[in-house]
C-alpha cells in the first residue's frame, strides 16, 4: 500500500537492513539528516546517490559552533555574505559533488530577514578551494544533534 516513505539519520546499514531479505521493499525517497561543514557525510552521501534517495539536511545554521568557525567568518567576508549563507551554500554544493545525492535544504528561522537570508545563497557558489577548505572542519566536530552510532 505504502508508495513512498522517508527515513531520519539513517545511514547505509540502517537502509540495508531495511532493505535485506525483502525484493518489494521500498527504497527510502527522502533521508533526513545532519549536515553542515563539521559532520562529514560524504560516505551517507554517496550511498543515498547510489540508492536515489534524496538528502534533506539540516542543522547547517544551527549546528553547534559552525558559525563561529573562523574560516566560515572568513569566507562570509570574502564572499559578502553571512556566516549562515557560507554553511548554507557549502552543505547545498556536496549535494552538486559528482558522488554527492540531491540536497534539499531545510533552514529554520521564525525571522522574516533571516529567511530572506537564506533564501539567498542560490545566486552564488563556494570556488572548490574554499568548499574543500571548510570540508576539513569536519576533524572538528561532529553530531549536535541525535547520536546514532550506538544504534543498530
Amino acid at each position: 500500500m505504502l508508495r513512498a516513505i522517508g527515513v531520519s539519520n539513517f545511514e547505509a546499514r540502517h537502509i540495508d537492513a531495511l532493505l535485506e531479505g525483502r525484493p518489494d521493499a521500498i527504497v527510502p525517497a527522502v533521508n533526513q539528516m545532519e549536515l553542515h561543514p563539521m559532520m562529514d557525510q560524504r560516505a551517507n552521501l554517496a550511498y543515498c546517490a547510489k540508492q536515489g534517495i534524496v538528502v534533506e539536511a539540516y542543522g547547517a545554521i544551527g549546528a553547534d559552533g559552525v558559525l563561529e568557525q573562523p574560516l566560515v567568518r572568513e569566507l562570509g567576508d570574502k564572499y559578502g555574505r553571512t556566516p549562515a549563507q557560507v554553511s548554507l551554500r557549502h552543505t547545498l554544493q556536496q549535494g552538486e559533488d559528482e558522488d554527492g545525492a540531491p540536497i534539499v535544504l531545510l533552514a529554520k528561522s521564525l525571522t522574516q530577514s533571516r529567511i530572506e537570508e537564506n533564501l539567498r545563497v542560490f545566486d552564488w557558489e563556494l570556488l572548490e578551494e574554499d568548499a574543500r577548505a571548510l570540508d576539513k572542519l569536519a576533524t572538528k566536530g561532529g553530531r549536535s544533534y541525535w547520536d546514532n552510532t550506538d544504534v543498530p
